[in-house]
């Protein structure tokens, strides 16, 4: 492990920042340097992604310079954005002023989803659009559902085998269409990928787009999708609620619509069930999964999951 000392002196060589206090906080540092300017040190663990590291912060500083509320990475005096250092790759950034969105409130909803619109109109380099590919939503959520499958067979006994089948069906239904969209269209932009409302800060009025730490090359409508699901999971599954959203996002980047028909598609899979079986399973060691908490969660995911079809079952696909 690395003494404060010797990262004090691979900051002050590297970004010519000399620090005067560090805050460990969850998954970050927290730097003060000697001037009172606040920055975010972050290391990740050595994995053969240097190139991606790199092409994602570039991606970040041009989504910047077009307009894009994100906050980005700074160039060492080397000119990389993540040195190498003890065996980890290593970034700084200015720490962004502000809170965490609270998706219960439109208007940061609303800030979320314009700041979100305004990235994935971000003009990218082909040679880092190659570098940034990233799975497609139907293999993300093919995996999950899966995983899913053997959590709710084997974890949770109150989702009965004919309850399961039929949400399971629903799913394999939702996942077909998706394929076909995903195959109608190439279209990728630079998307976010984890736009929850921890990864977006609130400040005047204004929100913008942190920790970017799985964007790459992606169908911006799942980003939109993943925004209305934050939405649904804290206020329930509205109609009126999740096209206001919409139109909101719609104002800054229009829709075409192959992407609303992905849209409907993403929204027939049950997510809210799968996601919260899927993270039983990580804490089924812990006893989590047994516990009070985890059923009202599995609860509620139900109950949206029904108030949400009840609601598309009059929308066309």
């Amino acid at each position: 492990m690395c003494s404060y000392e010797q990262i004090s002196r691979f900051v002050f060589e590297n970004w010519n920042i000399s620090p005067r206090s560090f805050v460990t906080l969850r998954s970050v540092k927290g730097l003060i340097d000697s001037r009172g300017n606040r920055y975010v040190l972050k290391s990740v663990k050595p994995r053969p992604q240097a190139e991606r590291l790199e092409s994602t912060a570039k991606a970040v500083t041009t989504a910047m310079e077009q307009g894009a509320a994100v906050v980005p990475w700074i160039r060492s005096v080397s000119g990389m954005y993540y040195p190498l250092f003890e065996g980890k790759w290593w970034s700084v950034q200015p720490w962004q002023e502000g809170r965490a969105c609270n998706f219960q409130h439109v208007d940061e909803w609303f800030g979320a989803l314009a700041a979100a619109a305004r990235l994935h109109c971000t003009i990218v380099d082909p040679q880092t659009r190659s570098v940034l590919t990233a799975p497609t939503p139907s293999s993300k959520y093919c995996a999950r559902l899966d995983i899913a499958r053997k959590a709710a067979l084997q974890i949770r006994p109150e989702l009965s085998g004919k309850e399961w089948a039929s949400w399971n069906a629903i799913a394999l239904e939702a996942l077909e269409i998706i394929r076909k969209q995903e195959k109608a269209s190439q279209q990728v932009e630079f998307c976010h990928r984890d736009l929850a409302p921890h990864n977006s800060i609130w400040r005047q009025g204004c929100a913008s787009l942190i920790d970017f730490d799985l964007a790459g090359m992606d169908y911006a409508i799942h980003d939109l999708y993943q925004l209305c699901n934050h939405r649904a999971y804290f206020c329930g599954w509205n109609d009126k609620d999740i096209f206001s959203g919409i139109e909101a996002y719609n104002r800054i980047r229009p829709l075409p619509r192959r992407e609303w028909d992905t849209f409907l598609a993403l929204c027939r899979f049950p997510s809210f069930i799968t996601r919260e079986l899927y993270e039983l399973t990580y804490r089924a060691e812990e006893h989590v999964s047994t516990s009070t908490s985890a059923s009202v969660r599995l609860t509620w995911a139900r109950q949206l999951e029904r108030s949400k079809m009840e609601s598309l079952m009059s929308l066309p696909m």
